[in-house]
């Protein structure tokens, strides 16, 4: 007899709306990618913050 409850799909599967959420698509050379990874697995920084740090490195002066 199985009694494990089904799981409830509906957030995953529910369509975003528009403006939520858009892609990024860049191109990093491989250390770089290796440098904010290695910072994300020893919690330096969120994402997040790893992202905002390199826009930031990009910012025109």
């Amino acid at each position: 007899m199985k009694n494990m409850k089904s799981r409830n799909r509906e957030h995953r599967t529910k369509p975003t709306q528009p403006g939520d959420l858009f892609t990024i698509h860049l191109h990093l050379p491989c250390d770089a990618y290796n440098r904010m990874k290695d910072m994300e697995r020893r919690k330096l920084y969120t994402k997040d913050e790893i992202f905002l740090l390199g826009l930031r490195a990009t910012e025109i002066k």
